[in-house]
């Protein structure tokens, strides 16, 4: 009986953790399901009910928009079995982190490294 209960007491404490979302880019406004849950990071539960969740970031005038899911795996058997399978239903769980990549490159490829100043215009070295 003693070891179920430490059983279910780890599995409490898994069940209460977050999984972090991180932006690439400073200032990156995190909006999980239309709700704005951070700058640069934000936090949500790890374990629950099947859900996607859309996680949109706002990078100023940009923004880039994904989906993430819970899925079902072996800590949602675990938590199934030791829960008299309950879990099977809320123990769905999402990884431990989520990075998220920063907004695309606009403009015009061929100009992203250009120089500033054109090489034919400067006067001539020595003379």
């Amino acid at each position: 009986m003693g070891r179920h209960l430490s059983l279910l007491a780890a599995l409490a404490a898994l069940s209460g953790c977050t999984t972090t979302i991180l932006a690439q880019q400073p200032g990156a406004r995190i909006y999980v399901d239309g709700e704005l849950m951070g700058v640069n990071e934000a936090s949500i539960s790890r374990v629950g009910m099947p859900h996607t969740f859309e996680i949109r970031v706002d990078y100023g005038e940009t923004q880039v928009v994904t989906t993430v899911e819970r899925e079902f795996t072996g800590t949602t058997i675990l938590l199934g079995l030791v829960s008299l399978y309950t879990g099977l239903l809320w123990g769905w769980t999402l990884p431990e982190e989520i990075e998220l990549a920063g907004p695309p490159e606009t403009g015009n490829p061929w100009q992203r490294n250009a120089p500033t100043e054109n090489p034919w215009l400067r006067p001539r070295a020595g003379g």
